[in-house]
C-alpha cells in the first residue's frame, strides 16, 4: 500500500496532467510578466517628467495584473489540447500528444516568458538607474555662488 503513495496522480489522469501544465505555465509567465511590470513601474516613479510620474498609480497597476493574467490564461489555452496523461514511448507521462504542441509551448514559452520580459526588465532597469543618477547628481551639484556688486 505504501508504495502506491509515490504515485503522480497527473501521470494517470488526462484533466489533472492538462491542469497541471495548465497552471505550471500561466503562473510562471504571470509571475515575470508581474517583475516586469514592477520594473515599469518603478521606473515611471523615478522619472524626472511630472507627468511620467503620474502614469504610475494602483488603478494602472491592477489594470496591468489583470490584463496579464488575462494574456497568460489565453495564450496557454491551447496546452489543453496538446498535453495528454499515458503517453506510450514519451520521455514523460503527462507529455504533449505531437511534434507541433511541443513545439508551440516550447516557442512560447522561451519567448513570452523568459525572453521578452528578461528583456524589458534589463532596459527598464537600466533606465531607472540612470534616473536615479541624474537625480543623485542633480541634488548633490554645488550651489553656485551669488555675485555680490561692489557698487
Amino acid at each position: 500500500i505504501v508504495s502506491n503513495w509515490t504515485d503522480d496522480l497527473t501521470d494517470t489522469i488526462g484533466w489533472l496532467c492538462k491542469l497541471r501544465i495548465f497552471i505550471l505555465y500561466t503562473s510562471r509567465t504571470i509571475a515575470s510578466w508581474l517583475i516586469m511590470l514592477a520594473t515599469i513601474d518603478r521606473w515611471l516613479l523615478s522619472c524626472l517628467n511630472a507627468r511620467r510620474r503620474l502614469l504610475s498609480s494602483l488603478k494602472r497597476a491592477h489594470r496591468g495584473t489583470i490584463i496579464i493574467i488575462l494574456f497568460s490564461l489565453v495564450l496557454y489555452s491551447p496546452l489543453f489540447y496538446c498535453y495528454e496523461a499515458n503517453l506510450v514511448g514519451a520521455p514523460l507521462k503527462c507529455y504533449s500528444r505531437t511534434i507541433l504542441c511541443r513545439i508551440f509551448a516550447d516557442q512560447v514559452y522561451t519567448s513570452i516568458t523568459v525572453v521578452f520580459p528578461l528583456i524589458l526588465m534589463f532596459l527598464f532597469g537600466f533606465m531607472t538607474m540612470s534616473n536615479v543618477r541624474k537625480l543623485k547628481h542633480r541634488l548633490q551639484s554645488p550651489l553656485l555662488p551669488r555675485m555680490s556688486n561692489p557698487t
